[in-house]
């Protein structure tokens, strides 16, 4: 059964916290310096998506101060931050930014005051830990980040490194509510996150990467019902994709990552996930999407199909392999497929003859095996067959 996380998107309730609004007449002095400190203009916005983070393009340029003056002042902890006059509403798109293009603010809490006076704002947040306590968890995330770029090759590119920290999240991750879970420090510290947990943790190390990608809230369909959910546009080769780290993992339990919705298209994902912030992001586009790509994807189904496939079994567990994904072009495709290999059971004949070439002791006498029918996906994990579980 997947699971999502509820992120609300009603802006108040964000998060599941509470923003509190004062309006105060008071007037306060404040020496010109000052205010030459708070109204200085940022640069002119490059709203090239590979050089700007995401929400922060979309806000207007006095709402870019806000962000600035606020992301600059919170390492340091401070009680409150004073920014330019903002609306109620320009607080909320400043804070919505905020907390979705910086997944390391993993140390605010879910409720936050912003008090309204003559000629300014104070942003007032609310800490989850102490700046030591901080200070302590970053280093672990840091570590955890290094080490998981350690396997990456120098000469990688994009896709590669992408699929790395894929199959690392969901190597390290199970989905679990707990303390942190909707954050990066759940995800790969705690090892134990829901959605937004997941999403987060990817466009972390992907921005760490130098890969451009920023966050998608909606809501999914799950077992029927419509949930909230969180995932990611991941920006491939100068192309947008869809990617759902959260639901390529499986039975959520830390295993073997499944490729059913990396880097995948809108219109594939229609049919479970439905946008609402951004609503689109012109992904259309199929070239680094994981089947294509991988070359495992089958337009049809018959003899030649079936060596295709037990050549893709062979190349991937030869190559170390233990879990593997295969797309089929339609409904009826996947059916024709499933009725041939499960159903008359001419897997294990593959599975059979692979065994042959392999050097670890491998059991080709049983099958764990799932189906995406959304996504026209089989889904084989072999960790068991090698004696890994």
């Amino acid at each position: 059964m997947k699971k999502v996380l509820a992120v609300l998107l009603v802006i108040t309730l964000l998060l599941g916290g509470v923003w509190y609004f004062f309006h105060d007449s008071i007037t306060e002095v404040v020496d010109e310096s000052g205010l030459r400190m708070l109204f200085t203009p940022l640069p002119e916005a490059d709203v090239t998506p590979h050089t700007q983070k995401y929400f922060f393009s979309l806000l207007t340029e006095p709402q870019q101060q806000a962000y600035a003056l606020i992301y600059d002042g919170l390492p340091d902890f401070p009680a409150e931050i004073k920014v330019p006059e903002i609306s109620e509403s320009d607080f909320n798109a400043v804070h919505t930014a905020l907390i979705y293009d910086n997944p390391e603010l993993f140390f605010l809490d879910n409720s936050v005051t912003m008090v309204f006076r003559t000629s300014y704002c104070l942003y007032r947040p609310t800490y989850r830990c102490t700046p030591q306590a901080y200070a302590s968890m970053l280093a672990q995330v840091e570590a955890v980040r290094n080490e998981i770029f350690s396997r990456i090759p120098a000469d990688a590119d994009d896709y590669t490194k992408e699929k790395i920290i894929h199959d690392s999240i969901i190597s390290r991750c199970t989905y679990k509510e707990s303390d942190y879970d909707a954050e990066v420090y759940g995800a790969l510290v705690l090892g134990e996150a829901v959605c937004s947990g997941y999403a987060r943790a990817t466009k972390y190390l992907l921005d760490g990467a130098g890969i451009y990608n920023y966050l998608v809230t909606g809501d999914a369909y799950v077992d029927g019902s419509r949930e909230s959910h969180m995932w990611n546009t991941v920006y491939i080769g100068d192309q947008p994709y869809y990617l759902d780290v959260t639901w390529d993992d499986g039975d959520f339990d830390g295993g073997a990552p499944g490729y059913a919705f990396f880097n995948i298209t809108e219109e594939a994902a229609a049919s479970t996930h439905l946008p609402q912030q951004p609503q689109t992001g012109g992904c259309v586009y199929r070239d680094y999407n994981y089947f294509i790509y991988e070359g495992r994807y089958l337009p049809y189904w018959n003899a030649d199909a079936y060596y295709q496939l037990s050549d893709m079994l062979r190349a991937s567990l030869t190559g170390g392999g233990r879990s593997f994904d295969v797309e089929f072009s339609s409904a009826q495709v996947l059916d024709a497929a499933l009725e041939d290999l499960i159903a008359d059971q001419r897997i294990y004949r593959i599975l059979r003859t692979v065994s042959e070439d392999l050097t670890e002791a491998f059991d080709p006498s049983f099958i764990n095996y799932s189906v995406n029918h959304e996504m026209q996906v089989l889904h084989l994990d072999f960790r068991e067959n090698f004696g890994e579980v």
